[in-house]
């Protein structure tokens, strides 16, 4: 889950469990934080093999 804007790595959670999506989406949209963001993306998760 990350915000739609903004780069290095700022507001980006891996979520395993749906309060941390919760938790995740609520520093994502707080207004009161300069991070904040008004659009949410989410993904899966891929592994990459190195």
């Amino acid at each position: 889950m990350k915000k739609n804007k903004g780069s290095k790595g700022r507001n980006v959670f891996k979520c395993n469990e749906r309060s941390q999506v919760i938790n995740s989406l609520d520093k994502i949209y707080d207004l009161s934080n300069y991070k904040y963001d008004y659009i949410a993306i989410s993904q899966e998760y891929i592994q990459i093999q190195k």
